[in-house]
């Protein structure tokens, strides 16, 4: 278990400064081009035995990949290969931050500018899980983790809200009495925690059947639910800034990915998750459908590993090769859902030295 008396500090990790061009490895569909920068977070082993991280940047124009830096993981997040690691990530602005929930709560703060470890704390609290889904909101990190109690509701596990100081002081918060949660998906506002969750506890449950997911709105000092409703759809990805906010609606409406929407939008792959681009107003839980994704399109995996543009006009996902598939990096139109970028990054395994030339993408952003 994590000690109690473990600090936050700055990592003295090995990093490749100087950026590093890769070359050309995308293409823009159907001859068109779309600006803007994407900046992956990549995680690969440079042997078998040994672990590294890089920052990436891709440009949807031209295809360049740039290699901003890398790095080795912090030793009490990665042991070994990172082969059977898979963080928890919260993005916040230039860095992101990842939980390591197999560490007993090992959180590793990158900078993406710099392409370096920044920082890396130990949760202080010897009974916390790790968050299944976190943000950072005036320099704490707001999320759910798992937890149980000896008796009630909660006695075979359920979720608990909770705050952590970036020294790896944990207070907690109210239960929830849900056994699924969101992985790293949820939306935040001054006083709100959004987020998606199935097989309800309660005796009166929101959904018709235990699996069916419920929009959970939590209070976001305390995880108090407010509310639960229904919803019959699932959101992979939110953008940053709502359509509109309480001035004109109950709570913000959001652009969102998400699936579930089958009957509307066909699909070559099968089974069709029925993937489109909308709205959800968070205040009713209504899901409003803009347009599908293009039928001809795939996401190989991790459709949850994406983000919009800062205009919300692009959509980007992203997934490594380490599980069978070519590496996948799709841009996407979202008025249209029409692809207009897609990479395979054939390049890059070999330019980081990745072993048996696998890499793992843990995240996508826009660069700003």
């Amino acid at each position: 278990m994590a000690s109690a008396q473990m600090m936050m500090m700055i990592m003295c990790c090995m990093v490749v400064a100087a950026v590093l061009v890769v070359g050309t490895a995308g293409e823009a569909a159907n001859g068109a081009a779309t600006e803007g920068t994407l900046t992956l977070l990549v995680a690969y082993c440079p042997t078998l035995t040994t672990n590294a991280g890089a920052v990436v940047e891709v440009d949807t124009v031209s295809g360049d990949i740039k290699v901003v830096g890398s790095f080795t993981w912090p030793g009490e997040a990665v042991f070994g290969c990172v082969a059977d690691y898979d963080p928890n990530v919260a993005v916040a602005g230039s860095s992101i931050w990842l939980n390591f929930v197999a560490d007993d709560g090992v959180f590793v703060e990158v900078d993406l500018d710099k392409g370096a470890v920044a920082g890396k704390f130990s949760a202080g609290d010897p009974f916390f899980t790790g968050f299944e889904t976190f943000g950072l909101v005036d320099r704490k990190l707001l999320g759910i983790s798992g937890t149980v109690t000896q008796s009630g509701l909660c006695d075979d596990g359920c979720f608990q809200y909770g705050a952590m100081d970036l020294d790896g002081k944990y207070k907690a918060g109210e239960n929830i009495l849900f056994k699924e949660m969101s992985d790293d998906v949820h939306y935040i506002t001054d006083d709100t925690f959004y987020v998606q969750a199935g097989y309800d506890l309660r005796e009166e449950k929101c959904a018709p059947e235990a699996a069916d997911e419920c929009l959970l709105k939590l209070d976001v000092k305390t995880g108090e639910l407010i509310e639960a409703t229904f919803t019959n759809y699932t959101v992979y990805a939110y953008a940053g800034v709502p359509v509109l906010d309480a001035r004109v609606s109950a709570g913000p409406i959001v652009q969102a990915w998400m699936a579930g929407f089958a009957d509307e939008c066909p699909s070559e792959s099968s089974p069709n998750p029925g993937f489109a681009f909308g709205t959800v107003d968070l205040s009713t839980a209504k899901a409003t459908k803009t347009a599908c994704l293009a039928s001809n399109a795939t996401i190989d995996m991790d459709e949850w590993v994406a983000s919009f543009s800062a205009d919300g006009s692009l959509f980007a996902t992203g997934s490594g090769n380490a599980y069978g598939d070519p590496s996948q990096l799709l841009v996407v139109d979202t008025a249209s859902g029409k692809p207009v970028f897609q990479s395979e990054l054939k390049s890059l395994p070999k330019t980081l030295g990745a072993a048996q030339n696998l890499i793992w993408i843990w995240s996508v952003t826009w660069k700003a």
